[in-house]
Parts: C-alpha cells; sequence; structure tokens
C-alpha cells in the first residue's frame, strides 16, 4: 500500500518584525504583511526564506514600520491585524488570510483548503551552438521565430498560485484589456499575457469597494470558474499581492494610482481629433491633409506619421527619408502654424545593418536572439532615446507612436486564431527566449519609461540653453502605444486597443474591452475607429466584412457609429489600413454619414472643457475620465451588469450603437438603462426619465444616445464661428448647462495646456455650484495656481 507524503507543515510556529513589516514562519514557507497606509496591506508568501523581492518594483508606495501602523494580536488559532481601515485575519494552521475592513465587516475569504501554491520548477534556456532564427514578414513588421536544438539549465523558478473566494453577489472588474467583451470578470477565465488586442494591467477592483493588485509580473491567469476561483503566475519567486480596502469601489480605483503612481496629464491638444492613416508616405501627403481639413472647417489637432519614415530597407531606423520627408522641421512648423500637432510612429525592433541596429549591437543591447533593444537594460533605454532625439525629436516631432510595444506575440504569425490557452502558452515558451520570465510582461513599461525620461531630461536640457528652438520647448510627453504594464500611466502613455477587424461585433465588444482597461485605473485609451482591418485577409486578425471599404454603405454606416463612439472616448483619434481614413472619404448617400461626422466632430470639441477638466482630475484627484456604470452605482445590480454603456465623467453616460439599421428605416432602437435613485436628461431632446428603469431610443445617423445626470452641471463651449477648429482656436469663453434639482455642481480644471507647470501647482481646481436663490453661479477656489482666461458667458438651466 502506498504510503502518503504529508508534506511539509503551514502551521504559523513564530512570527518576526522588521522596518517593512511582519513575517510569519512556518516549517514550509515565509508570510509577510506589510502595512502601506491605513487600508492598504502588501502580502507575500514564499518558500526559499527570502524576505523581500529582488529587483524592480512596480509600486512606489512603501511599507511602515509596523510598530506604528498595525496592531497585532495571536492566540492558538489565529493572528489579528489591525489597521485603522483594515482587519486582517490569519489562520495559523495554513496562513490564510481573511480581509476585513476596520469594522470587521468580510470582504474577501481565502480558499481555507489550500489558499498558496507554489511549484519549484526547472527554467531551461536555448543552446545557441544548435538553434535557428526563422524570419517571417506580417503585418505588425518582420518577426523572428527561434527554433530550438538543445536547452541549458538556466535557474529554479516557482509556478505560484493564491485561491480565494468571491462572494455570490459581487462583482469585478479590471486586469486590463481584452478583446472578447467582458463585463463583470466573474465566471471568467483570463490568460493574463500581453499581446496584439490585450493589454495586462493586474488590478481589479470589487463592488465590494477592495482592490488587488497582483505584484507578480510573469503571464498570469486568473479563473473564476468551477474549477476554482485564483491567480495563478507562471513564473515568481512568491505569491505576493497587494490588498485595498477602498471603502467603495472608486476608492479602490482610485488607490491603484497612490500605489504606482499620478497618471501625467496629456496636453490640450491630445484631446482633440488625431487623423492617421495606414499609411502617409511623403511630407507634401501630411501637409496636403492638413490643408484640407482646415478647407472644410473640420475639428483636427493631430496628423500622425505610421511606420515607414526611415529609408527603404531599414525598418525601424529613427531617422527620416530624405526622398520622402526633405524637410521635416519645415513640415512641422507648417502643420504648428495649421494649429496642428504631428506624432511618428517609432519601433523597438530594428533591421540587421542599419545603423541603429549596428549602435546597439555593437553596445551588446539587444535583447538576446533578436533584433529589438533590451528596454529592460538602462543604458538601453538612454541610447534608444538618444536615437529617437538625434534622429526626430530635433526636428519638432510633438508625440510619439511606440507602436509593438509588446514585441513577441506568436499569433501573429499564424494563420488560424489560436486557442486562449495555446497562445498562452506559446507567449511564454517565447518570451523566455528573449527575457527574464518573471518580467515578461512588463516590457512596454520600461520602453515607454526610457521615452518619458529621455524626453524630460531633453526638454530641460532645452530650456536651460540659450537660443532655444520654439518648436522644442517643454513638451509634454505624449505615448501612443499597444501595451502597457502597472504604474504605465505616469509615463504619458495612451493606450489603444490593438489591430482590431471591421464588424458590428467587434464594435460592441470595444466598448466592454475600453471598460475593463479603465476600470484596472489607467485613464487613457482609443481605438482605430472603423477597425483596423476592412477587407478579409488570409490571417484571423485579418478579417473585415467590407471589401468595398466606402463605396460600400453598409460599412459607412459601421463607420459613423463608430466614429460617435469613439468622440466619446477619452482620445479621440481615427486609424486604418485597406482604405483611406480621412473623414471626407465617407460621403453622403442614402443617410448622411458625412454629416453625421461633422456634427460629431464638433460636438467633441464643443465639450473639451469638460473633457479636459476630467483630464485634469485624472492627475489632481485620481480620477477616470471613461468607467464602467459600476463604479458610479455599485449598489445597483442592473448597472453593473452593464458593459455596453459607460460613464464619460460622472455627469454624462454614453450608449454607443453597435447595431445597423434595417433597410428602409431611418433610425435604430437602442435600449438603454437609466442607473436607479437618480434622474436622466437625454442629452439631445432635454428629455427627463426617472431612473431605475430600461428604455427604447430611436437613434438616427446623426447622433448618440447620451444622458445627463440630473444635478450637474456641463461647461460648453460655442464653436459656431470658427473657421480653423482646434483646441488651439477655442474661445476662453464657456456656458454652463445646469441640469435638474438638487445639488448642481462641477469640478472645473484649468492649467496651461502643455509643460510641467501642474507638477508644482501650477493649475486652477475650481468648484462651479449653481445657487438657485439668485441664479448665479459660486465658485469655490481649491488651487489657484494658474490663472486660467476662462470665463463664463451664460448659464442655462434645463
Amino acid at each position: 500500500m502506498l504510503e502518503v507524503n504529508k508534506g511539509t507543515s503551514s502551521h504559523i510556529n513564530n512570527f518576526i518584525k522588521d522596518q517593512k513589516g511582519i513575517y510569519f514562519e512556518s516549517d514550509a514557507a515565509l508570510l509577510f504583511v506589510g502595512a502601506v497606509s491605513d487600508n492598504i496591506v502588501h502580502i507575500r508568501y514564499s518558500t526559499d526564506g527570502i524576505r523581500q523581492r529582488q529587483g524592480y518594483s512596480f509600486v512606489t508606495a512603501e511599507e511602515s514600520d509596523p510598530e506604528t501602523s498595525m496592531e497585532l494580536s495571536m492566540d492558538d488559532d489565529r493572528a489579528m491585524i489591525r489597521l485603522k481601515d483594515l482587519t486582517l485575519e490569519i489562520d495559523r494552521s495554513n496562513s490564510a488570510v481573511t480581509f476585513m475592513d476596520g469594522e470587521g465587516n468580510i470582504l474577501l475569504r481565502p480558499d481555507n483548503e489550500c489558499p498558496f501554491d507554489l511549484d519549484k520548477y526547472e527554467l531551461y534556456s536555448v543552446n545557441d551552438e544548435d538553434k535557428t532564427i526563422e524570419k517571417i514578414s506580417t503585418p505588425d513588421g518582420i518577426k523572428e521565430k527561434i527554433i530550438p536544438g538543445s536547452k541549458i539549465f538556466d535557474r529554479f523558478t516557482y509556478r505560484c498560485r493564491y485561491s480565494f473566494r468571491f462572494d455570490d453577489n459581487e462583482n469585478l472588474y479590471g486586469l486590463g484589456q481584452f478583446e472578447d467583451g467582458y463585463g463583470s470578470l466573474r465566471g471568467q477565465r483570463l490568460y493574463l499575457n500581453q499581446a496584439n488586442r490585450r493589454i495586462i494591467i493586474p488590478y481589479m477592483i470589487s463592488t465590494r469597494g477592495y482592490g488587488m493588485l497582483f505584484n507578480m509580473h510573469s503571464p498570469m491567469i486568473f479563473n473564476d470558474t468551477a474549477a476554482g476561483s485564483y491567480i495563478y503566475a507562471s513564473s515568481s519567486d512568491a505569491v505576493d499581492f497587494y490588498f485595498v480596502n477602498g471603502g467603495d469601489i472608486q476608492g479602490a480605483q482610485r488607490a491603484y494610482r497612490f500605489l504606482t503612481d499620478k497618471a501625467a496629464i496629456m496636453p490640450k491638444w491630445a484631446f482633440g481629433y488625431m487623423q492617421s492613416q495606414e499609411r502617409y508616405e511623403t511630407q507634401e501627403e501630411i501637409l496636403k491633409i492638413a490643408k484640407e481639413y482646415r478647407n472644410r472647417g473640420i475639428g483636427l489637432d493631430t496628423v500622425i506619421l505610421d511606420w515607414c519614415s526611415w529609408p527603404d530597407g531599414q525598418w525601424g531606423q529613427k531617422t527620416f527619408d530624405e526622398q520622402r520627408f526633405p524637410n521635416p522641421k519645415d513640415m512641422v512648423r507648417s502643420l504648428h502654424d495649421m494649429n496642428t500637432h504631428f506624432m511618428i510612429s517609432i519601433w523597438p525592433n530594428m533591421d540587421e545593418g542599419t545603423p541603429n541596429h549596428r549602435e546597439f549591437t555593437d553596445n551588446g543591447l539587444m535583447l538576446k536572439d533578436s533584433n529589438t533593444y533590451n528596454a529592460f537594460d538602462p543604458e538601453g533605454r538612454l541610447l534608444y532615446w538618444k536615437q529617437a532625439n538625434e534622429g526626430l525629436y530635433q526636428n519638432g516631432v510633438d508625440a510619439w507612436w511606440c507602436d509593438n510595444s509588446e514585441p513577441y506575440d506568436p499569433s501573429w504569425t499564424q494563420k488560424v486564431k489560436p486557442d486562449p490557452a495555446k497562445h498562452f502558452d506559446d507567449y511564454v515558451e517565447e518570451t523566455f527566449r528573449h527575457m527574464d520570465p518573471d518580467y515578461s510582461n512588463t516590457y512596454a513599461y520600461f520602453h515607454a519609461m526610457g521615452v518619458y525620461e529621455g524626453q524630460r531630461t531633453e526638454n530641460a536640457r532645452i530650456i536651460n540653453a540659450d537660443g532655444y528652438d520654439p518648436l522644442l520647448w517643454d513638451k509634454r510627453v505624449v505615448n501612443l502605444t499597444r501595451s502597457a504594464y502597472l504604474g504605465s500611466q505616469k509615463y504619458g502613455t495612451i493606450l489603444w486597443s490593438g489591430d482590431i477587424d471591421a464588424k458590428w461585433s467587434v464594435l460592441k465588444k470595444q466598448i466592454a474591452a475600453g471598460l475593463n482597461f479603465c476600470a484596472s485605473g489607467m485613464p487613457y485609451w482609443t481605438l482605430d475607429i472603423g477597425a483596423f482591418f476592412i477587407k478579409k485577409g488570409d490571417y484571423w486578425y485579418w478579417n473585415g466584412e467590407y471589401e468595398g471599404g466606402f463605396d460600400d454603405e453598409k460599412y459607412r454606416e459601421l463607420f459613423v457609429r463608430w466614429y460617435w463612439f469613439g468622440a466619446f472616448l477619452p482620445i479621440f483619434r481615427g486609424h486604418g489600413t485597406d482604405i483611406r481614413r480621412e473623414l471626407f472619404y465617407c460621403k453622403n448617400g442614402k443617410r448622411a454619414y458625412y454629416d453625421s461626422l461633422i456634427r460629431a466632430n464638433r460636438l467633441r470639441y464643443e465639450l473639451f472643457y469638460y473633457i479636459y477638466s476630467y483630464a485634469g482630475r485624472c492627475y489632481v484627484t485620481d480620477e477616470n475620465i471613461m468607467n464602467p456604470l459600476a463604479v458610479d452605482f455599485s449598489s445597483d445590480d442592473r448597472a453593473c451588469a452593464v458593459n455596453d454603456q459607460y460613464m464619460f465623467g460622472h455627469e454624462l453616460m454614453v450608449c454607443p450603437v453597435y447595431e445597423p439599421m434595417e433597410d428602409g428605416k431611418d433610425t435604430v432602437t437602442r435600449r438603454v438603462y437609466l442607473p436607479e435613485g437618480i434622474g436622466w436628461y437625454d442629452y439631445i431632446s432635454k428629455c427627463r426619465y426617472a431612473g431605475g428603469q430600461y428604455i427604447d431610443v430611436d437613434v438616427p445617423i446623426d447622433s448618440i444616445p447620451i444622458f445627463v445626470r440630473d444635478g450637474s452641471i456641463i461647461p460648453r463651449t460655442n464653436i459656431d464661428d470658427l473657421s480653423v477648429l482646434s483646441t488651439e482656436t477655442l474661445k476662453n469663453e464657456i456656458e454652463l448647462d445646469v441640469y435638474g434639482n438638487g445639488y448642481r455642481g462641477f469640478l472645473f480644471y484649468d492649467d496651461a495646456g502643455d509643460g510641467y507647470g501642474y507638477e508644482s501647482g501650477q493649475y486652477v481646481l475650481k468648484k462651479f455650484e449653481y445657487d438657485s436663490d439668485n441664479g448665479n453661479i459660486s465658485e469655490d477656489i481649491i488651487c489657484d495656481g494658474y490663472a486660467t482666461d476662462i470665463r463664463i458667458t451664460h448659464i442655462n438651466l434645463i
């Protein structure tokens, strides 16, 4: 008969303290508990005896001395740790931790049978002597695939799992962006590896008011199915996470910024319309596009140059092709004269033989077996910026598009869409061939860090230099990128959803994709309006349905609905391949498609001061521009179940249209849920509806359902007589639309619009409140560090 192996006991025998926290010792492991604040703890469970993580920390908040931050008591069965707003009960038999608020109400239970699992295993690297490298051409550039021969032992690591028990009635949001259209994460199995169309931010929030930051940086799996509820990391030295009692779901979301740092504010122009195309080929073409927008009076703030700005055959080289861009500095000046900014695409990978590649190779700063530079190495980041600065930034470039920032996605080379589990395994295997598996989800973070720190350093040099070029004066860093990680918000990043395809079903799923991304604590998100792929190609991802492009009125309808959705995102951007993307190619037909686009474009600019106030509040008060309804209405079960509507700020609820009109009809019926406990106003008709009900809205081609929360004040600016429409040409005047009864207020923000003066308090933050007794607006000044010239011209009672 077999003899049972009972393993090593996890019973807590003892504890010790240091300045970081408390360490509970068992024969099997070490459980660390550290207090980061009155409502946040750091939990770490390891079996190797090492007290703290070795290597880079993505959490900037630090633990405090346990003698002053935590109260510990123990008996034979349990240990109790009390903070002001958080209590932990630790089962001494197995180290299981139950999290409670300061009054003892349970927030999250562990799986008491086996809360912590660590499985030690061997890592092997590829033997350089008998491997081969295959180069494959894809729509995302040349990809290198390593075909391994023999393997060499590298080191030991652990597969780590922490299991918990969620409340039956709670909902979870966050963990990044997923293309499959999830609302609440309950009942899902999510593969947390970076990919085109997938962005991993390992922070989640609960309608019970808590948040969890998973401080393990390899590919992970979140599971909440019949097989259990747990987080699994493919390679880590410990189970490591932070637990937050936010008091409510908004507090839990704000805590993400406390842990990982403030979100940088984008410059004002970044909230106007950005026009992109795969791709503009010449300096002349870029200027022509900007002039056409100005001639037509269409709002525009940015023209974006996609890949291949470099000389032919020099992929990733950070210099302009002199034949197609003979004088880029003059091009940027001309764009600025038209109140238009310039963004350029740069890549982390470089073709062999290019000057940039040779410089990296000569300095030993490429990732192993790769044509991608080593962003994990500070010297690699410095060299990358040096090249971008000398070849591009000194020509006046305003912003960066750091494409392919998750440089290893095996699915690019596959014609059939891989099963999620297979894709996860392929990613784990592929990334380990090039980088430390413990950090293989984090490349984009370090890539963005290098660009941000490089530009900030160069800006400081320019400010202190004599005879500076106005083209280069103290610009805020803007980095449009496809991948991010914990803390990326502090590096001026805008995330877009990847290379999606043109289908109504994709449009619907993109709503939920953006909401979970923003719920993770990241403020700036956008997408390719109208989808990147319009036609159907040979690979799984090139899967659009509209061979005729804008010649097909069915695609024009889809594009218009997508454009209206895009106008109510944090960042407003059009881009794609297969067809031209400028608005004037989407002509009127059976319906007024082009006219509708212009109306949406203008409405975006009318609401600019509303949007920019929230951009400032992303930094000052750690809010978001875009959120699931659950963040504002966590006690409304029906609101928590909605994944196709969202709050745009706290005042506006946006309900995108994602179904086509039936033949012969001029409207589509959109079912909308109005959250309970408050009244709602239709933004267009001004009709008031009671909350707590579903209504059907007939939506013509030139509109989108928007509802205003009762008690809101909405600032608008009049753009009717502007001949040039951009954020730089807007009037310094606002009208305030005052909705409903009861409290009516708005927190208004303004600053210089560029530069980093806001970091030292150079901004104005004031609360507008409507006084119904005298019909006036009072202004409660919270910060007056900037002399704003924006004035109120009208008050409109609705």
